[in-house]
């Protein structure tokens, strides 16, 4: 079993149990969440270009509250379909980062994934990011509306598909 299958496994164990994002009913016919087919092509080991400015954002809610971050930097993804930019979050006051935040937005929102876009937490090991699309996730609001979710920002809008990673129950 891969590592990503394993993480796979355990995340629908959890979506089970008594801390799940989903209601009673939804977990009564739970069989697990849907995935799209594990791809090499969506695994990247890249620089990482850090802003030293470290500049907070403001990003908005699925509930309409606001969350600030900051700009850790920048990644050149270079996708079969042609090369994005994508923006590295951590929260305010993250000195150290060992992971960032990457909340995204493709053309498979609202058609096979959630609509309000997905999410990367990127494994940062010195100057290089691991960006595995395999391993982007829905947010809990796309299963219950009552969690508030921040929602991708525009610079993080990839103009094409991705099929990879978490689909939409």
């Amino acid at each position: 079993m891969t590592d990503i299958e394993h993480y796979r496994e355990r995340k629908d164990t959890h979506f089970k149990g008594p801390h799940s994002p989903l209601s009673s009913e939804k977990k009564q016919g739970f069989t697990g969440l849907k995935y799209f087919p594990i791809q090499e092509e969506y695994q990247f080991q890249l620089p990482a270009l850090h802003d030293e400015s470290m500049r907070i954002i403001e990003i908005q809610t699925n509930t309409g509250e606001i969350r600030e971050y900051q700009v850790w930097g920048y990644v050149d993804v270079p996708f079969a379909k042609g090369m994005h930019r994508l923006e590295l979050y951590v929260p305010v006051e993250e000195d150290d980062p060992q992971r960032l935040f990457i909340p995204f937005k493709d053309k498979t929102n609202g058609q096979s994934t959630y609509g309000g876009g997905r999410y990367i937490d990127a494994p940062l090991d010195g100057d290089e990011v691991l960006l595995d699309f395999n391993m982007a996730y829905n947010p809990y609001c796309a299963y219950d509306e009552a969690w508030s979710c921040p929602l991708p920002p525009a610079a993080n809008w990839i103009p094409f598909d991705v099929p990879a990673g978490e689909k939409a129950l």
